[in-house]
């Protein structure tokens, strides 16, 4: 019979029960050891004394509000204030200039993991991957014209940016540097910040996208991905007749001639509208 004086007395007390039974079964479960090789009484004793303290933990938890209370956050900017480079930051390390041996050796660690990398490739990645390692071959077979043609760009990219205007000179000379350290990555990251600032124009992304490309293509040998660059630049300035020519000569170097043909159509087309200005 129910004691009128403390009614809910026995209801606690089975609620209780059940709360320290849930606890002990979740904590065996979810234990980073094997519980299951302990022996049972280990677990599921009552006159064990983590069973106890099981218990005055749950009593607590009960008796503790369920929402703590708010803290005050502080807003944490999420773009860094950008470093001030300085004429020392701009003048690239001589041990990391790109000498003849570690052009080879790069080229040639490349060449290996693309050859592993065709074999277990999809029809779809094959064709850019094959074209890739026959684009290591070919500077493997003469490596000194293959160097000085990659420094050779690389001042012609520097120029072209020198020449738009686009980038501060310190950016311009940053990357500079990474490209002649052989740090094309870091180029790449550069290009990315500055296509992330806010209010970016769409001739500057699509100048980002097209740098961004002959890095892809020329010093990272990734042809997916400077296809992917180069049609970006497109879709941002599709007038343009440098992106639209060097699209159709990559689709071309990896034997997309249908793709190639439209690209030199739209080429043609934006070469016959400025003649008729």
């Amino acid at each position: 019979m129910m004691n009128k004086k403390f009614p809910l007395s026995a209801a606690k007390l089975a609620i209780n029960a059940g709360l320290v039974s849930l606890c002990l079964a979740s904590t065996a479960f979810a234990g980073g050891d094997h519980t299951h090789d302990k022996p049972s009484h280990d677990k599921h004793s009552h006159d064990n004394p983590a069973v106890k303290s099981a218990t005055a933990a749950t009593a607590t938890a009960m008796a503790t509000p369920l929402v703590a209370d708010e803290k005050k956050v502080t807003a944490v900017p999420l773009v860094a204030p950008e470093k001030k480079i300085t004429a020392a930051d701009l003048i690239p390390d001589p041990a990391k200039k790109l000498s003849l041996e570690k052009f080879v050796k790069g080229a040639k660690r490349l060449h290996e993991y693309l050859k592993n990398a065709v074999e277990k490739a999809p029809e779809d990645a094959k064709k850019f991957l094959v074209k890739e390692k026959q684009e290591i071959e070919r500077q493997l077979a003469s490596p000194k014209a293959a160097r000085q043609a990659s420094f050779d760009k690389v001042e012609a990219q520097i120029k072209r940016l020198k020449d738009q205007k686009l980038f501060t000179a310190n950016k311009i000379g940053m990357m500079h540097k990474h490209y002649l350290e052989t740090e094309a990555g870091k180029a790449m990251i550069l290009l990315q910040q500055e296509n992330k600032k806010p209010g970016t124009p769409d001739a500057i992304k699509a100048e980002i996208a097209f740098q961004m490309g002959l890095i892809a293509q020329r010093d990272q040998v990734n042809f997916k991905a400077a296809l992917r660059h180069f049609n970006k630049a497109v879709e941002l300035l599709p007038k343009n007749s440098e992106y639209l020519a060097k699209l159709a000569e990559l689709y071309t170097l990896i034997e997309d001639h249908g793709a190639a043909a439209k690209i030199s159509k739209d080429l043609k087309q934006v070469k016959l509208a400025k003649i008729g200005q």
